[in-house]
């Protein structure tokens, strides 16, 4: 998992750091140029990277199975795949079947009804 701009998360997911899962473990990166998110299966975007998302997007779409996740206004509309909506108190996600599809990603049909918006 690779973690551009602000890490939301602290030290929250440093637990998780070499757990195995499905026989692969999990490594945090912390990618600092656009280039280096090569070989993330997951990318946060953070909020610092607003001016950059596209550019970012761009990069993770021309490497194939990338997830792209973030919190930053619109996401998915501006090809991101999972992204972070507050709705008063409670944090809720939007996904875009579409940049899924085009990343040669399947999401879950149980994950799609969960989420509070999904763009086609």
């Amino acid at each position: 998992m690779c973690i551009y701009g602000d890490d939301p998360f602290g030290n929250l997911l440093d637990p998780m750091q070499g757990r195995k899962s499905q026989g692969r473990a999990l490594q945090l990166r912390y990618p600092n140029v656009p280039a280096d998110i090569a070989g993330c299966d997951v990318l946060y975007i953070g909020q610092s990277q607003s001016r950059n998302v596209d550019e970012l997007l761009e990069m993770a779409e021309s490497q194939e199975g990338i997830l792209t996740v973030s919190d930053l206004p619109d996401f998915i509309r501006k090809g991101g795949i999972v992204g972070y909506v507050k709705q008063g108190n409670v944090i809720r996600f939007e996904i875009s079947l579409k940049a899924a599809m085009e990343a040669g990603l399947t999401i879950n049909s149980r994950l799609l009804e969960l989420a509070v918006r999904v763009l086609r």
